[in-house]
């Protein structure tokens, strides 16, 4: 088996000098990957420094921060040679509270890198009234959020607009996002 193992050494080595090195890669695509963070706080009523985000036309924001841990749910994710692309492809967001009627909209957003921000996905409230419970946020699917990673996990932003004049108290959201992922191994890596 080494003999053989040995032998077939100079061949690899041969087709990956030809520029045949993609015959050394596998390609593992997840459709759909659905991970939620549950129990999001946001308390409009007493927002801090830390959880006040600028107000967005006349109304007032909170925000939290969480991340989707994508890496641990792929095997070989945060593998050496390995590449991902990876598409948001819905996300969604359940809410609990007394009166959520002054909530405004939503944004899920990403940090460029740069000092600001990248939304990948929004809801605007259409009608007067109250906001349903159950949210589904527009998103971006055409975004690569390959380079927004971070060991695997998904770093984001959500904001909440209110009405500041409105009556809204503490509220939580179940914020429940879907990606689809393709995980390109490169072998020749290894070499």
């Amino acid at each position: 088996m080494r003999r053989a193992l040995a032998a077939l050494a100079p061949l690899l080595a041969a087709a990956l000098a030809s520029g045949c090195g993609s015959l050394l890669s596998a390609q593992l695509e997840v459709p759909e990957i659905r991970i939620v963070q549950p129990g999001q706080a946001f308390d409009p009523l007493n927002p801090t420094s830390t959880d006040a985000c600028p107000p967005v036309l006349s109304s007032a924001c909170v925000f939290r921060n969480m991340s989707y841990d994508i890496g641990a749910q792929v095997p070989a994710f945060n593998d050496k040679g390995v590449t991902a692309d990876v598409r948001l492809l819905d996300i969604a967001m359940r809410l609990s509270g007394a009166d959520l009627s002054a909530i405004q909209g939503a944004r899920v957003l990403l940090a460029d890198g740069k000092g600001g921000f990248v939304t990948i996905a929004s809801y605007e409230k259409q009608t007067a009234g109250p906001l349903p419970q159950d949210v589904a946020v527009t998103g971006r699917s055409n975004l690569d959020l390959g380079p927004y990673l971070s060991d695997g996990k998904l770093p984001v932003r959500v904001e909440m607009d209110y009405d500041a004049a409105g009556t809204l108290s503490a509220f939580t959201a179940d914020v429940e996002a879907a990606f689809s992922v393709i995980v390109t191994i490169d072998y020749a890596r290894y070499l």
